[in-house]
């Protein structure tokens, strides 16, 4: 992609929307998987020994974002931010159950490489929710490492045969120039626009 050739306004609208579609992806692959596995309220499950599956921190300041958005968020994980759900699918007893099958297309080398390279999301994440700006390096890393993520995603949907159940938003093409998406609905189409 050549992000040079982009307006900055282009640069950060594209990357914003990619991350968005990725933490939705993540937030919906977080909310089967254990809602699966612990019920509705997965977010406050405690073990045997009374640990909570989720720290006390990440929901208190989800809680908080609740709060201050009554109306925003129709599902506890909604207000989960993707530095949230680093810490959901990486916690090494998480991601080993539930999302090595799911993200082992992306992170073929595991929990630690997984770790990486979500985390290099977070700066540009936060730099486009403030309003800041992003160098064309990290628009390429945003471009490249969201679509690798689900694309790994997908492929583990197919695999279960529940695509047709898909109903998180893709982005849509910009210009002829872009990598985009396909719908979740429909993985036949082309996910390289044509000229």
């Amino acid at each position: 992609m050549l992000f040079s050739q982009l307006k900055e306004e282009e640069k950060r609208s594209i990357c914003k929307k990619e991350i968005e579609n990725l933490e939705n992806w993540l937030r919906r692959l977080a909310h089967e998987l254990l809602s699966k596995e612990y019920g509705k309220n997965y977010l406050e499950h405690q073990d045997e020994n009374n640990n909570y599956l989720i720290g006390r921190k990440i929901m208190q300041d989800v809680n908080n974002r609740i709060k201050q958005e009554l109306e925003g968020f129709p599902r506890c994980i909604d207000a989960f931010f993707l530095s949230d759900l680093i810490y959901i699918i990486c916690k090494d007893d998480l991601y080993n159950k539930f999302f090595k099958d799911p993200l082992s297309k992306a992170f073929p080398d595991g929990n630690n490489e997984a770790r990486t390279f979500l985390e290099r999301l977070v700066d540009p994440r936060n730099a486009l929710s403030h309003a800041h700006p992003i160098s064309n390096r990290q628009a390429e890393q945003v471009v490249c490492y969201c679509h690798d993520i689900i694309d790994s995603i997908k492929e583990y949907y197919f695999k279960m045969g529940t695509e047709h159940e898909f109903n998180v938003p893709s982005i849509i093409k910009i210009t002829c120039l872009l990598y985009t998406s396909p719908s979740p609905r429909d993985l036949s189409t082309s996910r390289m626009p044509s000229s």
